[in-house]
């Protein structure tokens, strides 16, 4: 039997990749209450652009 690849879809950009390359992620839609979270798969590459623009933001609040 052959082995079967098993692949995900990245929430963010949308691309089909293997699992390896995706994280289950929670994410909250416009407010954070008990409850609200949703399991998403984002792939590496969308997760690396959302720290760093977080990262961003917390550089320039420090900066003020």
């Amino acid at each position: 039997m052959k082995h079967i690849k098993r692949f995900g879809r990245c929430f963010e950009c949308s691309r089909l990749l293997p699992l390896k390359y995706l994280e289950q992620i929670e994410f909250y839609d416009n407010h954070i209450i008990e409850g609200a979270e949703h399991h998403k798969l984002l792939c590496r590459a969308c997760k690396k652009k959302a720290e760093e623009a977080f990262n961003q933001l917390l550089k320039i609040k420090d900066e003020e």
